[in-house]
């Protein structure tokens, strides 16, 4: 096998040494058994099930059969944007309705004009204007909430085309595994984060579209190694036409920086070393290349995408809180008010209540409270 002579840099001082590509003939050819035992990362990984994720280093066996790689450990590719789920929609959503200081306060005055000792309303006149205002609020966050969930669900079921076991199949993004080797065509979307092996460039280049991600709208280059260019991975017409060459990963755990990726591809023995240039992430879209073939390092929410999303909270808004703010003003002089004339009804009725009655234990103390709440009722009306 020839080699490439080894060059200097001279900026870092430091000899580094190019690894030729590899024949064709010996890219193409698939690996024995034998050979691929050889290699002491290799058969770790075998013997993990296709993959795992020790020292903080990621290694990816894409050869091993897909039954193997399922109990590897890593994340499903499914994702889930939605804030509820089926069982705790309702107690979260009366939570975040009555989280507003205006739902609260007229729950309690809803829950006094109810006392038929100290207001004069009928229960479902009280509450009949707060349980359609509730009501209201738990359909609008629904119907929202819906929504993700439908975009969700197009998200996950969307077909992509997966090489396995000799043979490519339309596979659903969210059976898509780490370990994978997708081929993805012109103005498709890739479903996984993943480093490129091949192209329909003889060079293994193609040009992504990340304006999803980053809102940048010039295309960007990518481009696989030169031992995985000269591969002849299936391509679009003819998906027979190529062989999978037995080849191990090794990547760092997944973070959020977009525009970071640092690994190695193991083949035949030898090393080479990957960088941000054979990286592309989910949701970015291939452009002006007639095919790309990828192996998945990344699913679902171990995605770039996905770590720089915001997990869905609840918020309030900039209303809310002014609304907030004033219920709990209003509500504060209302109390003060309602002790005032407490107060002033005591001193008014006294004469009359110790000429007409004799005092009962407990009898004043309960007057005070009916009397305080009669006035909360009063002044609310």
């Amino acid at each position: 096998m020839a080699r490439l002579p080894q060059q200097s840099d001279e900026r870092n001082g430091k000899n580094r040494t190019t690894v030729s590509a590899i024949p064709p003939s010996t890219a193409i050819k698939p690996a024995p058994e034998a050979e691929g035992a050889s290699l002491s990362s290799v058969s770790a990984i075998q013997l993990e099930g296709g993959g795992m994720q020790h020292d903080g280093v990621r290694r990816i066996c894409p050869h091993v059969a897909i039954d193997t790689r399922a109990g590897s450990g890593y994340v499903s590719n499914q994702i889930r944007t939605s804030k509820y789920t089926m069982w705790n929609f309702l107690p979260i959503g009366l939570y975040l309705a009555f989280r507003l200081s205006t739902n609260f306060y007229f729950l309690i005055i809803a829950v006094l004009q109810s006392m038929s000792v100290i207001s004069p309303l009928g229960p479902m006149t009280a509450i009949f204007p707060l349980v359609l205002v509730v009501c209201i609020s738990l359909l609008r966050e629904a119907i929202e909430d819906r929504n993700r969930w439908l975009s969700d669900r197009k998200s996950n079921l969307k077909p992509t085309r997966v090489w396995r076991q000799g043979q490519v199949l339309d596979v659903v993004w969210e059976h898509i595994q780490v370990g994978d080797v997708l081929l993805v065509r012109d103005k498709e979307t890739f479903a996984a984060d993943g480093i490129v092996l091949s192209s329909s460039d003889e060079n293994g280049a193609c040009l992504i579209d990340t304006s999803n991600l980053d809102g940048e709208a010039n295309l960007k280059p990518r481009s696989g190694l030169a031992c995985t260019a000269i591969s002849r991975f299936p391509d679009a017409v003819q998906p027979s036409s190529g062989h999978l060459p037995r080849f191990t990963v090794q990547c760092e755990p997944p973070d959020v920086d977009m525009y970071k990726f640092t690994g190695m591809l193991e083949l035949a023995k030898e090393v080479h070393a990957l960088d941000e240039q054979q990286f592309i992430p989910r949701g970015s879209t291939l452009k002006n290349t007639k095919w790309v073939v990828i192996v998945v390092v990344y699913t679902g929410h171990e995605t770039k995408m996905m770590k720089n999303a915001k997990e869905p909270h609840h918020k309030l808004s900039h209303v809310d809180g002014i609304l907030n703010r004033a219920v709990v003003f209003i509500f504060v002089a209302q109390v003060t008010l309602c002790a005032v004339g407490s107060v002033c009804h005591k001193l008014w009725a006294a004469p009359f209540e110790s000429a007409i009655m004799d005092k009962q234990a407990g009898v004043e103390s309960v007057s005070g409270v009916l009397t305080f709440l009669s006035f909360v009722v009063l002044l609310n009306t």
